[in-house]
């Protein structure tokens, strides 16, 4: 999937990346989600890392914001 910005940069996420992203927001360490996605826990920890690099974010605060100002979470804080 992608995302659009302001200035039309896309981001492509891929499908466990998203799902990872997913169950991060939801306030989950990366050792359960690697439980839930049946991962190493490094593997968990790699797609969060590249999720943040993506979006040029080091931390989840900082991800979160701007995930929510680039309105690709609605309001109760699932995917569109």
């Amino acid at each position: 999937r992608h995302y659009y910005f302001d200035d039309n940069v896309a981001i492509k996420l891929s499908k466990r990346e998203l799902q990872c992203l997913n169950l991060y927001l939801k306030g989950l360490s990366t050792s359960q989600i690697a439980t839930l996605m049946s991962v190493k826990k490094v593997t968990a920890d790699t797609f969060m890392r590249n999720v943040k690099h993506k979006f040029n974010c080091s931390s989840k605060p900082e991800l979160f914001e701007k995930l929510w100002n680039y309105k690709v979470l609605n309001t109760n804080g699932l995917f569109d």
